[in-house]
């Protein structure tokens, strides 16, 4: 077994996010008819629902008060051949007006920090805003494409 580097990038890496995503947001997501699928190099966990993907992570580069984030698609990888997002992020997908789409809203720091987020992005994004989305396709299909269009008008890359 290789030995772990803990003199690199891996040192940002919150150790407890996986296991807290988990015991929080598992139960409800797979209520919603979501499986886990896998995890990333840093934690974070993909869901699918049929056609489907759901992605909870957060920024490393935060450390040590990470930045949580959520990007929700159609298919079975997170960028499509063309190397675009085949998703939309969570502050996309939230209403112009709520903080998160302008700062910094939600942070942690420690495993009850994480636990109120999560519980709060669950209750203030998933079930209002990304839950309407993913059962519906064809307006899924329509947030992607005009967070596409949006980001290429404005250059930002997607």
């Amino acid at each position: 077994m290789k030995p772990k580097n803990t003199y690199g990038w891996e040192q940002l890496n919150c150790p407890f996010f996986t296991s807290v995503c988990r015991r929080v947001l598992s139960p409800y997501l797979s209520g919603e008819g979501f499986v886990e699928k896998e995890t990333g190099s840093i934690g974070e966990i993909i869901y699918k629902r049929f056609e489907v993907f759901l992605k909870i992570g957060y920024d490393a580069a935060t450390c040590p008060n990470y930045s949580p984030g959520v990007v929700f698609g159609l298919g079975d990888r997170l960028h499509d051949v063309s190397g675009h997002l085949a998703g939309v992020p969570m502050w996309f997908a939230l209403p112009s007006d709520h903080p998160y789409t302008t700062k910094i809203f939600w942070t942690f720091k420690t495993e009850a920090d994480l636990e109120r987020v999560l519980t709060e992005i669950k209750e203030q994004f998933l079930e209002p805003y990304a839950k309407p989305l993913w059962l519906n396709r064809a307006r899924l299909e329509k947030s992607i494409a005009n967070f596409h269009a949006g980001a290429m008008a404005r250059g930002i890359p997607h």
